[in-house]
């Protein structure tokens, strides 16, 4: 995978976002289930696209580790 597509920039798709399966690619030792019950509860960001489609920015691949750091 190059850096343009780490980012986000797949030819075909909405540039600087991941799906929660793209999104979850990148932290291999999270679940499914947790991923979509960190968006539920806004600890991962998210944009609403239509009733059930969700896309979190790029920018979270960096942001919500360390949010989750602070946390502990």
């Amino acid at each position: 995978m190059n850096a343009s597509t780490s980012l986000g920039h797949a030819p075909g798709r909405t540039p600087g976002f991941f799906t929660p399966s793209e999104f979850r690619a990148h932290f291999p030792h999270v679940g499914r289930d947790a991923i979509y019950r960190l968006i539920k509860e806004k600890r991962i960001k998210t944009v609403r696209l239509f009733e059930r489609k969700y896309l979190i920015p790029a920018s979270e691949l960096y942001d919500w580790p360390q949010r989750e750091m602070e946390r502990a």
